[in-house]
């Protein structure tokens, strides 16, 4: 993990797909752009998506939102996907991945700047 007042490199998710899976938040407010890219294995077969808070910083955000035009379909196979966050204004980040069918496992960094 790579973390400090200028960049970030850290895992925002990590785990089977074998359910819905919901990644850790991440505060991203002292960030002005930045990527999130998922790499996953196996077939798994639903969406992933990218859900924003502006909770306040120091807590815990318990209001969510879908980022729009985030959804990503796994697709059955092998695969990965980058997602553009060109301008961040919001004050956390989370991966989402909704299961269908079938299962595999899924890697996602955040990384800003």
């Amino acid at each position: 993990m790579s973390d400090n007042q200028n960049y970030a490199n850290v895992s925002i998710a990590s785990d089977s797909l074998g359910a819905t899976l919901t990644g850790a938040s991440y505060g991203v407010s002292k960030f002005v752009t930045g990527t999130i890219q998922a790499a996953w294995t196996g077939t798994p077969t639903g969406n992933f998506t990218i859900q924003v808070s502006n909770d306040a910083d120091n807590a815990t955000p318990t209001n969510w939102t879908t980022l729009p035009s985030s959804t990503q379909a796994a697709g059955g196979g092998v695969g990965s996907y980058v997602w553009y966050l060109d301008t961040i204004g919001y004050a956390h980040v989370r991966f989402v991945y909704t299961r269908s069918s079938s299962t595999g496992t899924v890697t996602a960094r955040f990384v800003g700047k």
